[in-house]
């Protein structure tokens, strides 16, 4: 995808000023690509274009798109739009984990310390007990793992295995 693409996409929902439906957000991240994913959705952001009804779906979408999410944007940031969109599941509002999970990291984790899973065989270098308010959303990556977002600031204690 050529950064002229990516402008003219942008310019185009920005100068448009409506609130994204749910088919034009998927149809705009499809055709800036995953990396870009994360750019686009923090510009729509700002101008307020990505309702709330939109907001979760488009944050996992932009987290799951590029190969290393916390490279296009920082932790911070990831921590505010996660929290703007509130607690969902593969892109769906639902309900926050009610206890503690105790959640695993591989060593080749390149997401900041965000992206936790519970499958202890195949990320076992890290483990933590996440508490529920440090869960932001659970996760279906595009490869098939699932695991959570978690704000890495809440997290008390990060035990190496």
């Amino acid at each position: 995808m050529s950064a002229g693409l990516y402008e003219i996409t942008v310019n185009a929902l920005l100068d448009r000023g409506a609130v994204l439906s749910r088919t034009e957000w998927t149809t705009a991240a499809t055709r800036v690509g995953h990396e870009r994913v994360p750019a686009l959705l923090v510009e729509l952001t700002d101008a307020d274009l990505v309702g709330d009804d939109v907001l979760p779906r488009a944050v996992a979408d932009a987290w799951s798109g590029p190969a290393r999410p916390t490279q296009r944007l920082d932790p911070e940031q990831w921590v505010e739009l996660f929290a703007a969109a509130g607690y969902a599941e593969d892109g769906e509002p639902a309900t926050r984990p009610p206890v503690p999970l105790r959640l695993h990291r591989g060593p080749d984790d390149e997401r900041t310390g965000m992206w936790w899973t519970e499958d202890g065989e195949r990320a076992a270098a890290e483990t933590t007990l996440a508490p529920p308010e440090a869960m932001l959303a659970r996760i279906t990556a595009p490869d098939g793992r699932t695991g959570y977002v978690v704000d890495p600031s809440r997290l008390d204690a990060v035990t190496a295995v």
